[in-house]
């Protein structure tokens, strides 16, 4: 520190101006910052799930869809039937869609003697009511287009866009967003399918970001006012923590990483957590003015006193985000590492730059950050005679409530559906209601079965047990509308015999000419089920959108029913799809919260360990985080809050901030027992000194965290809210719980006559 300290006194113009100098270079690269939602860029690099997942896609064309349902009173008049045939139609030429398909332009088998014909089922559309009345009833025959293209009561229909895997799935979106809107619907419309959420998660984090960066500045702004009550005051800390989330920003963009969902925090957070630095400095540097040190002294004394403890509190910081890094998941990985580097940053500001500053500038003519204050002071008061009388007691109801919480934790469930991101009653919400009751889901889950030979699947006993399997898939919750190979064979065989009812199933021999005559036509209808050499199939199934518990047993079922079918070494299987990443994200998100939160406090416990050249000092620091911990687990336990990306972050969070209370509490007492205090003199100095500077900083930081409320997304506001209160909890402990803990070490200390560990010598 003492480096630091000649440094500033003797460059504060060089610091000021090499920080404006990167400031203004962070700030060029942070125009560039790109969102991205896609739920594979939460998986690591070379996730063997999202590989499998890539190389179906490519294989058959896609397995993300774009649905636009519309709805109406009779979906099969001729005006719905001019809008579906339109919008079909222009869909199917937007780049980066390999193929859009509704019940205008959807193939059908047709008899031609021996042979087959491949043709759009509807030829031409209806001239007037009566062909229109009579396509309806002719709809109602047809299986593989009910429930899937038009919903059975004729109310409802898709249009359905197959991406491509390469495909730019949000400019997909907004060009099909931009075709409804120039087709003078006047039917109901409702669009859904995995990349429309991904595209309305990220429009919604540009509003939140546009909104609540500001809001949670001017919030800042007003506690830092109500806190020194000067223009310095205010300016100081907020510019700090600005410049920390333009280098931060500006770094992820330099990296050519992209802000994710979880990112909307992250300005929020760094305005919230960053300015705590600034405030810790500056009120030490107005109580030593107040004390009559002049601005000299003050600078070096909060540097050489204060910047040890912010050294100290931001070290564990940075700890407590860096475990995020351990994550499994990409996107809390590198919000946990630029979160850690945008605290660095605003660490370093808050010793270096701040303190340059204030060498420039005048001496403050008031001190009211330090000055007498009659409520504040009469709270920590009364917090001082609660650590007094009732230490014990303090400890004891601690406790209680960690094992009470320990008890719910298992009740947690995790979520990964991206459904919960969305407000109740939003388009999205209503589109994924529709589509789920309507038409079974708009995801598909995609079954792979190899027969391992060419032409395997050309064995008539093959095709049986795959329409088996089908047939139990379609019983399983949320699973409908399975299609393959087997469903086109059986039309054909219909087809071919004059399209008797009896003959719709699979033909006993000659597969292989009946696969022949349908790759024949110049519709290709196979290639979505069968891959050129005939060796594998490919199950389709509609898969209704739902909570990751009903997802995770949905798919084990579905493994359960493809084991019995395909059993032994004859068939390789896969099984993939969109929930298939849903409940891997969700398995990573379980392990990921358990790697990490011990991460986070064991870090916790061993830097203050370290840096207060104590394991028993370290524990004291640490224990009433881990109670923090623990209550916030449950909270969740006790009030049915999932886990999820937003909220598996609270308890590395609270680790990493809520420990700065502690160590500044700890500090300051350490500071007073070195000096020559007693045991309660210290410990009623730090209550009453640094208890102010953390009243500011948990003010700020809870505001701060509150501002979340007003997220778009409802598992955000979830997070805000939790997290605020595990800073209130936070600064109880360090203010309560901590000093109690000293008390009875020094008891326990006595009772073995003369431990002194933790040198609470009176």
């Amino acid at each position: 520190m003492q480096f630091i300290k000649d440094f500033v006194h003797k460059y504060p113009k060089m610091i000021i101006v090499v920080t404006i100098l990167i400031t203004i270079f962070f700030a060029y690269q942070a125009v560039d910052i790109q969102i991205n939602t896609d739920i594979k860029k939460m998986f690591p690099e070379g996730d063997p799930v999202v590989d499998t997942f890539d190389r179906i896609s490519e294989k058959y064309g896609g397995a993300e869809y774009v649905v636009l349902m519309l709805q109406d009173e009779n979906i099969m008049d001729q005006e719905s039937l001019e809008h579906i045939a339109e919008i079909t139609t222009r869909m199917d030429k937007i780049d980066g869609v390999n193929k859009a398909r509704s019940i205008t332009n959807i193939e059908e088998i047709r008899g031609q003697g021996f042979t087959v014909e491949v043709g759009e089922f509807i030829k031409e559309l209806p001239a007037n009511k009566k062909e229109a009345e009579k396509l309806s009833k002719q709809i109602l025959t047809k299986d593989r287009y009910l429930g899937t293209l038009v919903s059975e009561d004729l109310k409802a229909a898709t249009i359905i866009a197959q991406l491509s895997p390469d495909s730019d799935q949000q400019y997909v979106v907004s060009k099909v967003k931009d075709i409804r809107n120039d087709v003078k619907l006047t039917e109901e419309s409702y669009l859904t399918g995995n990349p429309v959420l991904t595209k309305t998660m990220a429009d919604n984090m540009k509003s939140d970001i546009l909104k609540l960066f500001p809001f949670v500045s001017v919030v800042v702004m007003t506690i830092l006012f109500t806190s020194f009550r000067s223009i310095r005051g205010i300016l100081l800390p907020i510019i700090v923590v600005l410049l920390s989330v333009v280098w931060t920003i500006g770094f992820v963009a330099w990296l050519e990483k992209t802000l994710s969902i979880v990112s909307t925090v992250l300005p929020v957070l760094l305005v919230s957590v960053g300015s705590a630095y600034a405030i810790h400095f500056l009120a030490r540097f107005y109580e030593d003015q107040l004390d009559g040190a002049s601005k000299f002294e003050a600078i070096t004394r909060s540097i050489l006193k204060v910047g040890i403890a912010i050294i100290m509190a931001g070290i564990t910081t940075i700890a407590g985000f860096s475990s995020l890094g351990l994550s499994e998941l990409t996107i809390i990985k590198d919000f946990g590492l630029f979160t850690a580097f945008g605290v660095l940053v605003a660490l370093l500001m808050s010793i270096t730059f701040l303190p340059a500053v204030l060498k420039l500038m005048k001496k403050p003519k008031h001190f009211q950050a330090a000055e007498k204050r009659p409520m504040l002071d009469g709270i920590f008061t009364v917090l001082f005679k609660i650590v007094k009388n009732y230490n014990g007691i303090v400890i004891v109801i601690a406790i209680v409530v960690s094992l009470l919480s320990l008890w719910v934790a298992p009740k947690i469930q995790p979520e990964t559906n991206y459904i919960t991101f969305f407000q109740q009653g939003s388009e999205i919400r209503q589109a994924n209601k529709l589509v789920n009751s309507k038409f079974g889901g708009s995801d598909s889950l995609e079954i792979i079965i190899d027969t391992q030979q060419a032409n395997g699947i050309e064995d008539p006993k093959f095709l049986q047990k795959v329409d088996q399997l089908q047939t139990k898939l379609e019983k399983v919750d949320l699973l409908s509308n399975t299609m393959s190979v087997v469903d086109l064979l059986e039309e054909e065989n219909k087809a071919l015999n004059h399209g008797q009812e009896e003959y719709k199933r699979l033909p006993k021999r000659g597969i292989a000419q009946y696969l022949l005559l349908l790759s024949s036509d110049d519709d290709d209808i196979l290639s979505d089920y069968i891959d050129f050499d005939h060796r594998e199939v490919r199950i389709r199934i509609m898969t209704a959108n739902a909570g990751s518990e009903k997802t995770e047993n949905m798919l084990a079922k579905v493994r359960k029913l493809v084991n019995n079918q395909f059993d032994g070494d004859k068939y390789q299987v896969t099984i993939t799809g969109i929930p298939v990443l849903r409940n891997n994200l969700t398995d990573m998100i379980v392990s990921s919260q358990i790697r990490s939160l011990i991460a986070s406090i064991f870090f916790a416990f061993i830097i203050t360990s370290i840096l207060l050249k104590s394991p028993l000092r370290g524990f004291v620091c640490s224990f009433p985080i881990a109670v923090t911990v623990l209550l916030n687990f449950g909270l969740m336990g006790w009030t049915s809050i999932p886990l999820n990306v937003a909220t598996s972050m609270i308890a590395s969070i609270a680790v990493g901030v809520g420990v700065d209370y502690s160590i500044h509490c700890y500090t300051r007492y350490q500071e007073e027992r070195e000096e020559g205090a007693g045991l309660m003199g210290s410990l009623q100095v730090a209550i009453e000194t640094i208890g102010r500077a953390n009243y500011f900083n948990a003010t700020a930081v809870t505001a701060g965290f509150l501002v979340l409320l007003f997220s778009s997304f409802p598992p955000l506001k979830t997070f805000g809210l939790l997290t605020s209160i595990t800073m209130v909890v936070s600064f109880l402990g360090a203010m309560i719980l901590l000093p109690s803990l000293i008390i009875s070490g020094q008891k326990i200390a006595e009772i073995l006559n003369g431990s002194d560990d933790i040198t609470l010598n009176n």
